[in-house]
C-alpha cells in the first residue's frame, strides 16, 4: 500500500510511534527455556510469590510446600537472583510452619508486600489442613539487608475457622496508610478483611461469601479505595470498612464458582475492569460439561449498574487455567492477559491487547502451567517475565520464564 503525499501530521504520528515502538522491541516477543529455580532441591510448590528481600535490585523467589499432596515435605525457603540462571536457596527458619503433620501443614497461599512500612517486603503466609480447620495466617517479617540471610521473625495474625485458604491479596482497605490482609476460604466459603492496628495487632472481620474460589482487589468506582472482587461480583469499599457493611454488586453470573482473576485498565478508558479465568473443572465447581471463558469484564460508567457491565471472551470453552495476570508483556503500552493452564494439556500463553482486542497470542511454555506465580520484571532489565510452579503441589517446581524481548 503506497501512503499519498503530503502526509498528514497525524499519520506521521502513528508512523513515529510504530517505529519507535520497533526499537523498543527490538526483536520478536520471546521467553527463555524454562530455568527450575530451586535446581531440584524443592517439589510439592504449592505457593509462591516474588519481591527484591535483599535490596540488591533482583526479584527474589519465595517458596512454600508442605502438608496434603507435599508427600511428606513442609519447606518455607526463598531464593536469592544471583542472575536468571543462578539461584542461592535460604531458609525462613520455618519448616515445620505450625508443626511436622502433613494434615497441619499445607500452604494455601503466599503474598509478597511491605507489611510493617520499613522499606522492605515481607510475607503473608496462610496454612491449614487443605480440609482440615483451622486456618492460621502468618507474617514473615523481613529482618532487614544485613539480617536476611538468617531466621526471618514470624508473627501469627490471625486464626480462622475454615479450611483451603488458596486466595489472599494484600491493600490498605480502610485507607490508614496499614496494609491490611484480604483472604478467601471454604468452609465457611467467606471473604475476610483482617485489619492490621499494628505489626502484633489485628482484627478479623467478615465481609461476604460466596462459595469457590478466587479473589482480587482493586478501585473498582474510582473512589479511590480498593473494592473486592470475587468470581462476578465484586464488594464496594465503604466509608467506615471496619464497621460499615460492604454492598455486593453481581457484574456476571459466573456458572464455574472456581476462578482466578485480575484488576486493571483493559482499554484504556480510565476505569479499571476485571479478567476472570476458569479454573476448576471438578464437578463440585462447574455446569454440566464444565466448559468456560477466559474473558474480560467491562466496567461501565457507573460499576453499581450491573447491567452494563459488558464480557469480552478471549478463548471460550475451556478450563483448568488456574493462572491470570494483567501485564504489559510486550511493551506496547496497554494491557496483555496472561494465563496458565495448570492440568489436563498444559500450558502458558500470553494474549496481547490491542485496543481492548485480543486476536494476537505468544505461546510462553508447552508442557508446563502455573497455578500461582508473578509477572513482574524480575531481571531489572525492563521487561515482564515470569515465574510459577508447572502445578499444583505434588511434584511441582518453580520455573523462570526470561522474556527476551529487550534482551
Amino acid at each position: 500500500m503506497e501512503l499519498s503525499l503530503p502526509v498528514h501530521k497525524s499519520c506521521a504520528i502513528l508512523l513515529a510511534l510504530f517505529f519507535t515502538a520497533i526499537q523498543v522491541w527490538g526483536q520478536e516477543l520471546s521467553f527463555s527455556s524454562p530455568v527450575d529455580i530451586g535446581s531440584g532441591t524443592i517439589a510439592g510448590v504449592s505457593a509462591l510469590d516474588a519481591a527484591d528481600f535483599n535490596g540488591d535490585g533482583l526479584v527474589d523467589v519465595a517458596v512454600f510446600d508442605g502438608g496434603q499432596g507435599a508427600k511428606g515435605r513442609t519447606k518455607a525457603v526463598w531464593f536469592q537472583q544471583i542472575s536468571n540462571t543462578e539461584w542461592v536457596r535460604h531458609e525462613f527458619g520455618h519448616e515445620g510452619i505450625i508443626g511436622t503433620n502433613d494434615s497441619t501443614d499445607f500452604v494455601g497461599a503466599a503474598k509478597c508486600a511491605d507489611i510493617d512500612s520499613d522499606g522492605d517486603p515481607d510475607v503473608i503466609v496462610c496454612v491449614d489442613g487443605h480440609a482440615i480447620s483451622p486456618i492460621k495466617i502468618y507474617l514473615f517479617e523481613n529482618p532487614g539487608a544485613s539480617l536476611v540471610y538468617n531466621t526471618w521473625p514470624k508473627h501469627e495474625i490471625a486464626t480462622i475457622e475454615g479450611v483451603h485458604a488458596n486466595d489472599v491479596a494484600i491493600a490498605d482497605i480502610d485507607g490508614d496508610s496499614r496494609p491490611d490482609v484480604i483472604v478467601r476460604h471454604k468452609k465457611p466459603h467467606d471473604v475476610k478483611v483482617i485489619f492490621q492496628n499494628s505489626l502484633t495487632d489485628w482484627s478479623t472481620r467478615r465481609i461476604g461469601t460466596k462459595d469457590g474460589e478466587g479473589l482480587s482487589v482493586g478501585d473498582l468506582n474510582g473512589d479511590g479505595k480498593p473494592d473486592i472482587s470475587l468470581s462476578g461480583d465484586w464488594y464496594k469499599n465503604p466509608e467506615h470498612p471496619r464497621e460499615q457493611p460492604f454492598t455486593k454488586y453481581r457484574y456476571f453470573d459466573y456458572s464455574n464458582r472456581a476462578t482466578k482473576e485480575d484488576i486493571g485498565d483493559i482499554n484504556g478508558d480510565g476505569r479499571n475492569d476485571i479478567v476472570l479465568s476458569p479454573a476448576e473443572s471438578f464437578k463440585n465447581y462447574g455446569t454440566p460439561g464444565n466448559h468456560h471463558d477466559l474473558a474480560w469484564f467491562e466496567c461501565p460508567p457507573d460499576p453499581e449498574n450491573t447491567s452494563e457491565w459488558k464480557k469480552h471472551p478471549i478463548k471460550e470453552n475451556f478450563n483448568d487455567a488456574s493462572f491470570v495476570r494483567l501485564a504489559d508483556i510486550d511493551l506496547d503500552g496497554d494491557l496483555d492477559v496472561i494465563n496458565g493452564k495448570t492440568w489436563k494439556g498444559t500450558y502458558i500463553v500470553a494474549y496481547l491487547n490491542e485496543n481492548g482486542e485480543f486476536l494476537e497470542s505468544k505461546v510462553v511454555v508447552e508442557n508446563k502451567g502455573v497455578y500461582s506465580g508473578v509477572a513482574r520484571d524480575m531481571d531489572a532489565d525492563g521487561d515482564v517475565d515470569i515465574v510459577g510452579e508447572d502445578t499444583y503441589s505434588g511434584e511441582s517446581r518453580p520455573w523462570f520464564y526470561q522474556n527476551l524481548l529487550k534482551r
